[in-house]
């Protein structure tokens, strides 16, 4: 919710004390640093699979050991992340790079290099939610990181109000997301005091022990880098910042539902991690099935309402600074669907550190859909870059089941019954839910 509210506030506002070259060509700059992601290895994720399992096995030093290796990794991957923003900044203050006509020079090479920094402490923050994970206060972690990011939101919120210029606007984020961090480290000590104390030795064969899934993990933010701020860059060059301004506010309606199935997908992951960790296969195969059902339902749901009040949420959202294009939108909305089908899928890999086949399949593809997005993009503008990315989400969605219905034993022919099922369910537990409020009301 955090994150369709940000979107919703934040896109119209943007356009409205910004502009739309101005607001493209800050989606470029900020999409930059995103590739900067990939400095950690993944070792973030595969570790918080790894402290998961250990700690529902009651391995708790050993968590902790993992856990302090992770952070070690993590301060490094920051490091290397701040120097490889300020190499990208100084080509950008020398060469005119990317043809920024507004954020170009020495004025976007500083949003680089703060916005590389606040990659460096995202590496971090990472670790910390890990921690909250192991400990199975897994919500705790989550709605402590979005109360962050909701901070950091509604500081941006303020400063696009009072026409702040970006490099301001950078440095509020990343202050914001470094006391964020601090209040975090602080509350995870309270919540999960055995993750320091008795005081372990910090795990220095991380890498080494992990290094096969950490690089697979590292396969999803630099597949995603490519799948949403790929696009970005084509447009940049091709057709200009006004339409990487129209082509994001598209996006970024049709993505709302993938928000709504990441709620789904967060929850379950470490219940698939101890299902496996526990050799449950009937669990984790129930599991699977539900995420399924419940992500691509929801999905369906939600893109339906999408595209049936399209026009009007365009028309009130961003008072006609963008044109409604519904055939532009239904393209988005039909790879929205597909991939919270998949990803959904996908949670039981990444939970069970088996993402490796995966991970190469789904760089590939990305980089694949970058390439070909160049000449479809100049020969049919945002329709071109859109269709691009939904033949993409199929062929990530194929690639991604055949693989989980292996690891869960799972057929087919039971899953689509499971999703056959998901409407009747989804109707039962309503019933079930009013009778209770009604029970409830009597009394």
């Amino acid at each position: 919710m955090v994150t369709i509210g940000t979107q919703i506030l934040l896109t119209p506002l943007f356009f409205f004390h910004w502009g739309a070259e101005r607001y493209g060509e800050w989606l470029l700059l900020s999409g930059i640093p995103s590739y900067l992601a990939l400095a950690d290895v993944g070792i973030g994720a595969a570790a918080g699979n790894d402290m998961t399992i250990r700690a529902g096995a009651g391995d708790t030093l050993g968590a902790q050991g993992t856990f302090r290796g992770a952070m070690m990794v993590a301060t490094g991957a920051a490091f290397v992340a701040i120097v490889g923003g300020s190499c990208i900044a100084a080509l950008l203050a020398t060469t005119g790079m990317f043809h920024l006509r507004v954020l170009g020079g020495h004025s976007g090479a500083y949003i680089l290099v703060i916005l590389s920094g606040y990659v460096g402490l995202s590496f971090l923050g990472s670790v910390v939610t890990n921690g909250y994970r192991c400990a199975g206060a897994n919500a705790t972690g989550i709605a402590a990181a979005n109360v962050s990011r909701l901070v950091e939101s509604l500081l941006m919120a303020v400063l696009l109000v009072k026409n702040t210029p970006p490099l301001t606007m950078a440095a509020g984020m990343t202050i914001v997301k470094a006391t964020a961090l601090a209040v975090q480290m602080l509350s995870l000590q309270r919540v999960c005091p055995w993750l320091f104390k008795p005081r372990v030795a910090a795990d220095t064969k991380i890498i080494r022990r992990l290094i096969t899934p950490a690089l697979a993990f590292m396969a999803f933010p630099a597949s995603n880098a490519l799948l949403l701020q790929g696009p970005l860059l084509i447009l940049g060059s091709t057709l200009g910042g006004t339409a990487i301004a129209t082509f994001s506010a598209f996006r970024t309606v049709a993505r709302v539902p993938v928000q709504l199935t990441n709620m789904i997908n967060s929850s379950v992951w470490p219940e698939m991690s101890r299902a496996w960790g526990a050799n449950n296969v009937d669990l984790l195969r129930r599991l699977h099935r539900v995420t399924v059902a419940a992500a691509t339902s929801a999905a369906l749901v939600a893109s339906t309402f999408i595209w049936i009040f399209g026009p009007t949420i365009f028309r009130i959202w961003l008072r006609g600074d963008v044109l409604y294009d519904g055939v532009l939108m239904l393209c988005f909305l039909v790879g929205t669907v597909i991939n919270a089908t998949w990803t959904a899928s996908a949670i039981v890999l990444v939970a069970t550190n088996q993402h490796v086949r995966f991970g190469a399949v789904f760089v590939s593809s990305s980089a694949v859909s970058v390439l070909v997005s160049y000449p479809a993009a100049l020969v049919l503008g945002l329709y071109g870059i859109a269709t691009v990315t939904m033949l993409t989400e199929t062929v990530l969605a194929f690639a991604v089941m055949i693989q989980s219905l292996s690891v869960c034993h799972e057929s087919v022919t039971g899953l689509l019954a499971a999703l056959g099922r998901a409407p009747s369910n989804t109707r039962s537990a309503i019933s079930k839910f009013r009778n209770r409020r009604q029970r409830i009301s009597v009394r």
